[in-house]
């Protein structure tokens, strides 16, 4: 999960996607959108923030530590100062590149893996449906009592 998520991708993807890059690889079960989603979901290693004093505060400073975050401050009228703006942009680009290059004159070849994706996010979705309707029926039971 982490080699898709960071290395392979290094666009560091949503749950959704992940759990259809892992469905693709070949390593399908049960739980696998749940998991991807707390996996996407944990704490960040960086927080960004402005020079405000709410996120300069030594309780917060503190906080951070506790949880080995990192802080990083940006000028919030002026967020291309820093080149996160810049960096964001290459990542995506750099992606978008990689990928057109890929398919180059093979639309025709890119087609059937196209609807594979799409059958993998109905496959994901059935799971999805079970859950809140198992989700439902626990809550129609306590709403009984």
């Amino acid at each position: 999960m982490r080699e898709i998520h960071e290395k392979v991708c290094r666009t560091h993807i949503g749950s959704q996607v992940l759990a259809n890059k892992i469905a693709r690889a070949g390593y399908y079960y049960p739980t696998l959108k749940k998991d991807c989603t707390g996996f996407v979901k944990r704490l960040p290693s960086v927080m960004v923030s402005n020079n405000d004093i709410q996120f300069t505060s030594q309780l917060v400073l503190e906080f951070y530590a506790q949880l080995g975050v990192k802080q990083k401050f940006t000028f919030i009228k002026h967020p291309q100062s820093n080149k996160q703006a810049e960096s964001a942009n290459k990542i995506i680009l750099q992606g978008l590149r990689r990928r057109l290059e890929e398919a180059k004159d093979r639309w025709t070849e890119e087609l059937p893996q196209n609807e594979e994706e799409i059958m993998t996010n109905l496959d994901l979705l059935q799971d999805v449906k079970e859950i809140a309707h198992v989700k439902e029926v626990a809550a129609k039971a306590r709403a009984a009592q």
